[in-house]
């Protein structure tokens, strides 16, 4: 590689160099080189110059320009090296700041219609009442001591739904001794039964008054019956006895 020496203060110590190499014929005569202007433009060439003398300090910085390098060394400096490693991932950023809301979106269309619900029951029956009761002061003897009892009213009921309701008032005609008398209301399949205990004494404490209800179905007509029992068949006495029979829709069983 030729490099062109620009610096004019190189070029004289270089100059008064070789001439200070150089013998003659008779004494030596030593030349010092101060400016450039002592040294003709072009007289120097690579060999007045050490090799490996130069360094990058003694060539000014933008003197030298691509056409002073030989090809080789541009085809180098053309070259693209390989890849580097990449590096290690960053850190990751802080979260940014939450959005602003979004407006509101339109109301949704109208759903549709759902299916009709069950039929209700039948409402067109209401208001039909069946009673039986005995308003006259006769009594009726309670002689039996199992269930169904000695009959104390009675009443015929159409097929259908009903409330039916039964009431009586006992009297303890054995004033000497306290009875246990139970009455069961009954029509087809359906019965409520309930009892109570007279004691003796004067009225009020040898009476006592029961009541009694239900709800039943008939699929036919059937009666509705109200019995009482007592345990050892005494001489206890049923006075004012009803049944009052109500027709409802329907009956629910719980």
């Amino acid at each position: 590689m030729r490099r062109r020496l620009s610096d004019p203060a190189l070029l004289v110590a270089i100059l008064a160099l070789a001439v200070a190499c150089t013998g003659t014929a008779g004494a030596a005569v030593k030349y010092v080189i101060s400016k450039s202007s002592q040294v003709k433009d072009g007289s120097l060439t690579g060999a007045d110059v050490k090799n490996r003398s130069l360094t990058g300090a003694d060539v000014k910085d933008g003197t030298i320009k691509p056409q002073d390098l030989n090809t080789s060394i541009l085809e180098g400096l053309r070259r693209t090296g390989a890849p580097g490693i990449p590096g290690s991932p960053g850190t990751a950023g802080i979260p940014g700041v939450n959005g602003a809301n979004g407006a509101s979106g339109a109301d949704g269309s109208n759903g549709s219609n759902g299916t009709d619900g069950p039929s209700g029951k039948d409402g067109s029956i209401g208001g039909q009442v069946v009673t039986a009761h005995r308003e006259n002061s006769d009594a009726t003897k309670i002689l039996a001591t199992k269930a169904p009892g000695t009959s104390v009213a009675t009443v015929d009921l159409p097929s259908g739904s009903w409330l039916v309701l039964a009431g009586v008032s006992l009297d303890n005609g054995a004033r000497f001794k306290a009875e246990t008398v139970t009455c069961s209301l009954h029509a087809a399949d359906r019965e409520h039964r309930a009892f109570t205990s007279i004691d003796t004494g004067d009225r009020d404490e040898r009476t006592r008054a029961l009541q009694l209800h239900l709800g039943v179905t008939l699929t036919s007509a059937a009666k509705a019956t109200l019995g009482c029992w007592t345990l050892d068949g005494r001489a206890v006495s049923a006075y004012l006895p009803s049944i009052t029979a109500l027709r409802v829709a329907g009956v629910e069983e719980r």
